[in-house]
């Protein structure tokens, strides 16, 4: 798994929640946070991955998780400009965890 990657993705979905997040999903800040500081720990390949599968998993459960998770705003193209990064910092989260869930 290319931690490096998915570090600089979860710095990126943190920022995000910061910015535009709301109280219904402030629970995955120490989520996030927690995450990578696993990353950035000494923990072995293995253990990294453990933890950053249940915590990923964790991110996207059925409430006050990112499933649901969008921007809102009135105007449909402000509301797409502020998700699209949202959506590809998931998407491409995604795409790296979905080995490891099939």
């Amino acid at each position: 798994m290319d931690f490096e990657r998915v570090r600089t993705l979860y710095c990126e979905l943190l920022n995000f929640l910061l910015r535009h997040g709301t109280n219904a999903i402030r629970g995955c800040i120490p989520l996030i946070t927690d995450t990578i500081d696993v990353l950035d720990s000494q923990e072995s390949e293995e253990d990294k991955t453990m933890f950053l599968l249940r915590s990923y998993s964790a991110l996207f459960r059925t409430r006050g998780g990112l499933s649901d998770f969008y921007v809102w705003d009135n105007d449909f193209e402000t509301r797409l400009a502020l998700n699209e990064p949202f959506d590809k910092i998931r998407d491409e989260l995604w795409s790296i965890m979905k080995p490891y869930f099939v």
